[in-house]
């Protein structure tokens, strides 16, 4: 009996995920984005004390951004399409990389120092800070990734082979944009119905 009900839930559980795949990857975007985070601060920077807020901030960023962005993207690039695997494998690539991948990571950067309360003036000197390096580290990364994941990978499951590789990725972006933590009595001057 009890092998039935869950043999049913599991049923009903990948049903839904095989019918809802903007969900599925918002999950996953999510979970491994909250999971970069946690290996950042645990692993690398170290800290002293753990800061949930900030895992969970990457989370909602993976839950409610990257994830359905990435979704629906991976449905636009499908279209293009020539003779060649490797022709339309490079190509997707490079439209990933050239067009899609400084905009959202551009983005990105806006979206967390936002959720963190930055006035937008912090966030400008985050971008200006961080950018350059951050696309300086994607070109070493995805081009070669997105390059399998187009050739290789079948469409329902690039999210969750991109993100994989995210999470590697989310790490150092973690790492990355909470090097420097900005100047609490300067945000305070900025904000100070934010920062009191």
């Amino acid at each position: 009996m009890l092998t039935m009900a869950l043999s049913r839930i599991s049923r009903n559980f990948f049903t839904f995920f095989s019918k809802h795949q903007g969900i599925k990857s918002a999950l996953i975007a999510g979970g491994l984005m909250s999971t970069g985070d946690m290996i950042s601060q645990l692993a690398i920077e170290k800290t002293e004390k753990y800061n949930y807020i900030r895992t969970a901030r990457f989370g909602l960023i993976g839950f409610a951004f990257i994830g359905p962005v990435l979704h629906k993207w991976y449905g636009v690039i499908e279209r293009i399409s020539f003779k060649s695997p490797a022709g339309t494998a490079l190509s997707r690539m490079a439209v990933d990389q050239l067009m899609f991948a400084p905009i959202v990571l551009f983005a990105f950067i806006g979206v967390n120092g936002g959720l963190q309360g930055f006035p937008p003036k912090s966030i400008y000197e985050q971008i200006r800070r961080d950018y350059g390096d951050i696309m300086i580290a994607n070109y070493k990364l995805w081009p070669a990734t997105q390059t399998i994941n187009f050739w290789i990978i079948p469409l329902a499951h690039r999210v969750l082979f991109a993100q994989t590789v995210a999470l590697f990725w989310n790490v150092y972006l973690a790492w990355k944009l909470n090097q420097e933590e900005p100047n609490i009595t300067e945000l305070q001057a900025l904000s100070p119905n934010l920062y009191p």
